[in-house]
């Protein structure tokens, strides 16, 4: 497990958000970061979660920017779909290892507008695809789309939503897989409604939980409480569904679960030039585990000060 990492679910982003969001985002969690053996042409179906809204809190952290832009304007494509228009809308999300990015990720939206009323459906679709194959998948839809002046590079294409504007009275969910293919199952299950309802019954199921939460956050004072509050969260959800989950085969960050009892007393959460990340020390003397000692994490602090003397800090438990 990496000494630092960023959070996949940090609750610290949830102290004025409502249960429900909470909820869904947690599901969301369960979805992406499942461990899954199920794999068709490298796409995993039971992990496609569904969303129809966009985040109300978007990290400012340095190494989440692009992110935060690629959110910021498949919302603005979303929002910007013509009166009784329909749009298909494509996401790209390349490994990267600098960012600890070990799989990609499609986001597929379908928006329709009715009467100035703009209502949208998006998946997110994990997929074993290296970078080049991405590209290409983007390449092949871009001559199809609104964007079709200039091929996007890798750049670009992270934080570039690329939209297809249907005007006629087309079915979009029809269409959708042509622009698009994906292998038949990856569709069936989106299109069938199967990958919604999934997502929604894991979210009302979660939603005591998304109050507990919520509850422990209100008093956390320290990285280590907010730390523990989701862990406590992600250990329930894989309770409820018997998922196995990990941060580290997602890339979608390290999960507050993944960080032992013991060593959760020694969390702090700080900023380094790559944004707010889990830092396992000592508050008292600077002492960091050795990642064989993360294992085995001491109850109390065995780091020694420059005249040879045991810290001995012990933290609070609970």
């Amino acid at each position: 497990m990496p000494i630092q990492d960023r959070l996949a679910f940090d609750t610290r982003l949830y102290l004025r958000l409502d249960t429900k969001a909470v909820a869904t985002d947690l599901a969301s969690l369960g979805f992406e970061a499942k461990l899954s053996e199920t794999e068709i042409d490298g796409i995993y179906p039971e992990r496609i979660w569904h969303y129809d809204h966009l985040p109300e809190k978007l990290s400012t952290d340095p190494d989440q920017l692009a992110s935060t832009q690629a959110a910021l304007n498949l919302k603005s494509q979303i929002y910007s779909t013509p009166p009784e228009a329909k749009r298909l809308i494509l996401l790209v999300s390349p490994p990267d290892p600098k960012l600890n990015y070990r799989e990609s990720r499609l986001d597929i939206a379908l928006v329709e507008n009715h009467g100035g009323e703009i209502t949208f459906n998006a998946y997110g679709i994990p997929a074993s695809w290296d970078e080049t194959r991405v590209l290409n998948y983007v390449r092949q839809f871009q001559p199809l789309s609104d964007l079709n002046s200039f091929p996007l590079e890798k750049s670009e294409a992270i934080t570039t939503p690329i939209p297809r504007t249907f005007y006629s009275q087309s079915d979009l969910e029809s269409a959708a897989p042509r622009y698009l293919p994906l292998p038949n199952e990856v569709w069936r299950q989106i299109l069938s409604g199967e990958v919604n309802k999934r997502c929604e019954d894991l979210t009302q199921q979660l939603t005591p939980i998304a109050q507990a939460m919520l509850s422990e956050t209100l008093t956390a004072k320290t990285g280590s409480d907010f730390v523990k509050a989701g862990a406590k969260a992600e250990k329930a959800l894989m309770r409820i569904t018997g998922f196995r989950l990990s941060g580290e085969f997602s890339g979608c960050g390290l999960l507050n679960s993944e960080i032992s009892s013991a060593a959760s007393g020694f969390v702090t959460l700080q900023r380094e030039k790559n944004g707010i990340c889990v830092k396992i020390k000592c508050p008292l003397c600077g002492w960091e585990p050795t990642e064989e000692q993360l294992k085995n994490m001491p109850k109390s602090c065995p780091g020694k000060d420059k005249d040879g003397k045991v810290c001995g800090y012990i933290p609070k438990s609970g």
